[in-house]
């Protein structure tokens, strides 16, 4: 199949996936011509779509392919536009079968791929996940996450700090789901106090989530 098909069916079917949703609107268009980027995803607060409601904009990248991806080649110079402003979801489809695989590329991310890059590497190798594309509510969370944790991390990211070193520590989450707490990685960030700016010191996968009757919930999880 010729790679402007491929990609096209590629931005067909995430734009798709995502009008599923009602408070998430793609502005991805088809042939696109700009560098590192495809597009963006709108996200709203409410199914009424106003200025008023949007919580804010992600970018993104889509690629196509005849196969499942697990794996693929992301430009370094890519990640470092990425970083540059705030991160991008990337999503490759194979168009033979519509798989959708997506990664999200925070900056606390982008940092950790980045300084395992060589001198004249052009490309690094990056684990993705396939998109349960019934799940829609799932879609809303994650893209509501990222723009909490963008956020949270543009402007802290270069500052080098260990866990050891905080009093506190806390991490976002869109939703109290324990599905999705379970199935979905979650940022560590950490507090010299309570009004201290927030730090991205680890991220985490929940491998558990103990509920008593007092209805606290005790987390244990995996760094990556």
């Amino acid at each position: 199949m010729k790679t402007k098909k491929t990609e096209d069916l590629a931005v067909m079917k995430v734009k798709e996936v995502l009008y599923k949703s009602s408070i998430l609107v793609p502005y991805i268009e088809v042939d696109d011509k700009k560098p590192s980027w495809d597009g963006s995803i709108l996200v709203y607060k409410s199914k009424k779509l106003t200025k008023d409601s949007i919580l804010g904009k992600i970018d993104v990248q889509v690629k196509g392919t005849n196969q499942n991806k697990h794996k693929y080649p992301v430009n370094i110079s890519d990640l470092k536009n990425y970083y540059n402003s705030g991160g991008a979801i990337f999503f490759v489809v194979n168009v033979k079968n519509y798989n959708i695989y997506y990664k999200l590329l925070l900056p606390y991310d982008i940092k950790q791929y980045l300084n395992k890059v060589k001198t004249n590497q052009k490309t690094i190798s990056i684990d993705f996940k396939k998109l349960d594309i019934s799940n829609v509510e799932n879609m809303e969370n994650i893209c509501k996450g990222f723009l909490v944790d963008s956020r949270m991390q543009q402007s802290t990211t270069s500052v080098e700090r260990k866990i050891e070193e905080f009093n506190k520590l806390i991490f976002n989450s869109p939703t109290f789901s324990e599905d999705y707490l379970l199935e979905n990685p979650a940022y560590l960030y950490g507090l010299e106090h309570e009004k201290s700016v927030p730090i991205p010191v680890a991220k985490i996968n929940l491998e558990q989530i103990e509920s008593n009757k007092s209805r606290s919930k005790n987390w244990h999880r995996n760094l990556l």
